[in-house]
């Protein structure tokens, strides 16, 4: 499965894929290794920035929730963000945002 998000706020295009690793090697630059269940992934062609977070299972929501913290520094750094003491509330919500829009998805295919 594939889900393509667009944030507007920083201006970052980011996949949800969710699935068997092989299915995904080619598009993630082969970063999936056998024993990985989640990965997130930056990938930078010209001045085309893309996010990936890749998750193996969507049943294993934790999964997610830990790559989405691994996703929101990615892109507050690729925008300029240190996150520092000083704007760990903003981590904390943008972790949440990308928690809500993941789970939206995934959610609907959970056994």
């Amino acid at each position: 499965m594939r889900f393509k998000f667009f944030d507007p706020l920083f201006y970052a295009n980011v996949w949800l894929l969710i699935g068997k690793r092989e299915e995904f090697n080619e598009e993630l630059d082969n970063s999936i290794y056998e024993t990985d269940e989640a990965v997130t992934v930056q990938i930078t062609i010209g001045d085309t920035v893309k996010f990936y977070v890749w998750i193996k299972n969507c049943s294993r929501y934790y999964n997610m929730v830990h790559e989405t913290l691994h996703l929101a520094h990615r892109i507050l750094n690729h925008a300029g963000i240190d996150i520092t003491n000083d704007n760990i509330e903003l981590v904390a919500y943008y972790q949440n945002f990308w928690i809500r829009k993941f789970w939206k998805k995934m959610s609907k295919y959970v056994k």
